[in-house]
């Protein structure tokens, strides 16, 4: 006969944790509200994308015409063929892939070195300067 873990009393059994498998969780009204916000809000942020796909698509003089339109009178492929024909895009992608790369690579580093300082080492003015390397971190600088 099995025992269910509240029948059980003062053994190891008790302790365990009991796993729960099978339910379907239920979406409760504000997590409904908080996933159409945000799939509202990824098909705004999606236009730009499609826009540009789009203008790409059109013949030049298209591209500035009023009013605007979405579609074009013809698709072209022009504006990669002449990116393609000019041979520095590849180049482009290299030095896009290297600079971003060993940015990220530094700041993990540095990152994890400062983290581990301040998780052991108590002294003052550990705050203020916490924040000025998470506000530098979070901001990007512009150039």
């Amino acid at each position: 006969m099995v025992a269910h873990a509240d029948q059980v009393r003062g053994t190891a059994q008790e302790a365990a944790p009991t796993v729960v498998t099978g339910r379907r969780r239920r979406f409760q009204p504000g997590g409904v509200l908080v996933i159409a916000i945000l799939a509202i809000a990824s098909i705004i942020w999606l236009i730009p994308i499609a826009w540009a796909i789009a203008t790409s698509l059109k013949p030049d003089a298209e591209t500035t015409a009023t009013p605007v339109s979405w579609t074009a009178s013809t698709v072209t492929f022009d504006a990669y063929k002449k990116i393609l024909d000019r041979g520095d895009i590849l180049r482009w992608y290299f030095n896009s892939a290297l600079v971003s790369t060993v940015v990220t690579g530094l700041t993990i580093l540095l990152g994890s070195m400062a983290a581990f300082a301040f998780s052991r080492v108590r002294f003052r003015g550990r705050g203020m300067l916490f924040a000025l390397i998470a506000a530098g971190l979070i901001c990007p600088s512009r150039r």
